[in-house]
């Protein structure tokens, strides 16, 4: 194989890596702004936190489909020491949906949120 042509391969194919590096982190980003906007002012997490009296840190890792469903939240550390609490945050936020989400289609996207309340 032609060494330039070996070249070519090999920097498209790093530039495609660092690409699809930035489209996740760019989801990240977008997926932990929604979700912190329901978890201020009105939005329905606070709500949910208000009127069950949470208050607390918790972090979650959440999976999303290709929807902008949640699929998935796992929590991973709470200092909310009410258990009925913690399951009550995991369902209110297997409940979101996270808006303009471009995945493709059957593929899964992870991620870590801290939440403050």
């Amino acid at each position: 194989m032609d060494k330039s042509i070996f070249i070519f391969l090999i920097i498209t194919t790093i530039s495609w890596g660092l690409h699809a590096q930035d489209n996740q982190v760019s989801l990240a980003q977008q997926a932990q702004q929604q979700i912190d906007t329901e978890c201020h002012d009105k939005g329905a997490i606070k709500k949910f936190a208000l009127d069950n009296n949470i208050s607390g840190k918790a972090t979650f890792d959440i999976t999303i489909n290709h929807k902008g469903q949640v699929i998935t939240v796992f929590l991973v550390e709470s200092d909310i020491a009410d258990v009925t609490q913690r399951n009550g945050l995991v369902n209110a936020l297997s409940k979101l949906k996270i808006k303009d989400v471009s995945l493709p289609k059957k593929e899964r996207f992870k991620f870590t949120y801290h939440l403050s309340l």
